[in-house]
């Protein structure tokens, strides 16, 4: 195995005369092979995006858009960029970590009287990914299994929502905003 692997390092080609010598394999056994060891894989970094729901507008970062300070902070047309107000955020992981997905729209939602708004996940590359979801704007976020507000259901989540729990944990593929 040490002796393949050193080879392999060599690009198959021997050492003097057409043959590797058995010094060559001991000399790789205690060097630790770090002439060929494997490059260390390094993490991407964690993604944050945001979509103004009105025109499909997809911008993401590794630095997370601004965070209001307090849900009334939120829920008070908390503006940003372009006039539109942040309607909800989604997490990766749970307890509002990894990756987010943050939503916003024209305007707070109206809760009461029917759907403000809905995202089709899968279109932003974020179906089967949610754990914790954030609910702002005065808005109420439904989880769906399925596209197009289909399948299973759950919620509504009205506030801060560390855990969406197992029936729909990685595994929406749309948002309902109410």
């Amino acid at each position: 195995m040490v002796f393949t692997r050193f080879k392999m390092c060599l690009g198959k080609k021997s050492i003097r005369g057409g043959r590797t010598r058995p010094v060559v394999t001991l000399l790789a056994t205690f060097v630790g092979l770090g002439i060929c060891a494997p490059a260390v894989a390094v993490a991407a970094p964690v993604t944050h995006c945001s979509l103004l729901v009105e025109t499909g507008v997809l911008t993401c970062s590794t630095r997370m858009a601004a965070q209001p300070n307090s849900a009334a902070q939120a829920n008070s047309a908390d503006q940003v960029g372009g006039g539109s107000v942040i309607i909800g955020r989604v997490f990766e992981d749970q307890d509002f970590r990894g990756a987010s997905f943050t939503i916003r729209g024209a305007h707070p939602c109206r809760n009461g009287n029917g759907r403000d708004w809905s995202v089709q996940l899968a279109k932003y590359g974020w179906a089967n990914r949610i754990s914790s979801v954030q609910a702002w704007g005065n808005c109420w976020l439904n989880l769906y299994s399925g596209p197009n507000l289909n399948g299973q259901h759950d919620g509504p989540y009205k506030t801060d929502t560390p855990y969406v729990g197992p029936q729909l944990d990685k595994r929406a593929q749309s948002i309902g905003f109410d």
